[in-house]
């Protein structure tokens, strides 16, 4: 990504910062949150989208570097027109695709984020295809995952409460087993990670105190 537009992205949004060449993020509690430019392929054209990692522990490890695998959330910012963006390396399209974006970022990047701004922005994403058709798949069964755990590291009732609404949902058994898994399984491992709540904070703290995301800014999640 070119020097000018990572610093004119930099500069526009200055509640995040740079995290290696064309990310911007900040930590909010258990998550990190910003914004991304994917350069295109076989072009000198670039998008921006939204992301959102889960610094928890998941099948891939317990550190940073599986918390980075694949974002929990990723949404195309799109323009005026209702498009996603196709935009050059001029840095004079930069002032009007941020004007835009900033009204599609759904979390606040400055302060404390209450629990309820996460919640509703899982929910506005549950209700888009492929989850919106597919609500007993697995794909759908780790989005409730994620929602989980960022009521976890609130509190444990929060947690405790979803969870009952998790055991109590028709789950496709036949697509949990297409992704190698099983539901039951996946259940208990549910109400283990409450069991075991301050484990599960201790490898959030481990990944958020990583010197690699040392210098990123911090907010707190709050009920």
């Amino acid at each position: 990504m070119a020097k000018h537009i990572v610093e004119e992205w930099q500069k526009a949004f200055p509640d995040l910062s740079t995290h290696e060449k064309n990310k911007f993020y900040k930590i909010i509690g258990p998550l990190l949150v910003g914004i991304e430019l994917k350069k295109l392929p076989m072009s000198d054209h670039y998008r921006p989208y939204f992301v959102l990692y889960g610094l928890w522990p998941n099948r891939n490890g317990n550190d940073l570097k599986a918390s980075l695998v694949g974002p929990l959330l990723l949404y195309e910012f799109l323009d005026e027109k209702g498009f996603q963006y196709d935009l050059t390396y001029d840095p004079n399209l930069i002032p009007v695709a941020v004007s835009n974006i900033k009204n599609q970022i759904l979390i606040p990047l400055q302060g404390d984020v209450k629990t309820e701004t996460i919640l509703n922005l899982v929910d506005i994403v549950s209700k888009r295809p492929p989850l919106s058709h597919a609500p007993g798949s697995f794909l759908y069964a780790a989005l409730q995952e994620n929602l989980f755990n960022v009521l976890l590291y609130v509190n444990k009732f929060g947690a405790k409460d979803l969870l009952n609404k998790i055991a109590e949902h028709e789950w496709d058994e036949n697509h949990f087993k297409l992704a190698g898994r099983d539901v039951y399984l996946w259940l208990a491992s549910l109400r283990d990670r409450i069991k075991n709540r301050n484990e599960f904070l201790e490898a959030i703290d481990v990944n958020r105190n990583d010197k690699k995301l040392e210098k990123l800014p911090f907010s707190n999640l709050i009920e």
